[in-house]
């Protein structure tokens, strides 16, 4: 299961977040790729609340705990 919802900025943020959204998908096995967040220019803050987040950059790999604030972009 992955599913996205998107949740539009307050009005007090618009000048400075362009979007907000939660990506919710069930446990996945090391190697499947199921999301993917690309540089487009843009900074990514990502808290994930259940479940970590694992990432592979080259043959580099982290595991990112729930709770964690990544910043990406």
């Amino acid at each position: 299961m992955v599913g996205i919802r998107f949740y539009p900025p307050c009005e007090e943020l618009r000048g400075i977040v362009a979007r907000i959204y939660a990506h919710e998908s069930s446990p996945s096995a090391p190697g499947d790729p199921r999301w993917l967040i690309v540089p487009d220019g843009d900074v990514k803050l990502i808290l994930p609340f259940a479940g970590a987040i694992r990432c592979q950059i080259g043959d580099t790999q982290r595991l990112h705990p729930v709770s964690r604030l990544i910043l990406s972009g």
